[in-house]
């Protein structure tokens, strides 16, 4: 009975392994939001990092966050820090302005490891407003758990880009 249940573990094992070097290790995932505002309103709390905190959902989501902003916390080299219980990283803004929106530059780092990704906040017109779009993308590069941590944090990300918008 144990020799049986040892082999199951193998073969479990076993296809865990291969079907992880399969899955893909690219990530991407974006939500838009309708806001009542124009876009230079919306661009007054997304192109500050300053004012990240009124509406970013990542202090409650890890109380121990600590957020470091750079010299310059607007426009292109924009740059910010944080240290948590969830992690680390830092982020560098690319483009930044009031008609397209923001993009940045992100690093999640893990120890040694440092975990890039690409991210955006574009804003278009809406009926009643602005439509903005958070998206990121990026790649676990990681054989065989990068493809299962895409599928474990799929849904955590479509969660934090809702809550924020």
């Amino acid at each position: 009975m144990l020799k049986k249940l040892l082999y199951a573990v193998l073969i479990l094992l076993a296809l865990l392994i291969l079907i992880g070097a399969f899955l893909p290790t690219r990530y991407a995932a974006s939500q838009s939001v309708d806001i009542r505002s124009d876009r230079a309103r919306v661009h007054e709390f997304v192109g500050e990092l300053r004012r990240w905190d009124e509406w970013g959902p990542w202090k409650d989501e890890d109380p121990s966050l600590v957020v470091t902003h750079g010299s310059l916390t607007t426009g292109v080299g924009a740059h910010q820090s944080w240290t948590g219980d969830s992690g680390n990283g830092e982020l560098t803004f690319t483009q930044c302005s009031p008609e397209q929106g923001i993009a940045y530059d992100m690093l999640f780092i893990d120890g040694e490891r440092k975990l890039p990704a690409r991210c955006w906040m574009s804003y278009a017109p809406a009926t009643d407003g602005t439509r903005v779009t958070w998206g990121l993308e990026g790649d676990f590069d990681m054989p065989i758990i990068g493809g299962w941590m895409v599928l474990l944090m799929r849904p955590a990300l479509d969660d934090v880009l809702e809550q924020g918008l």
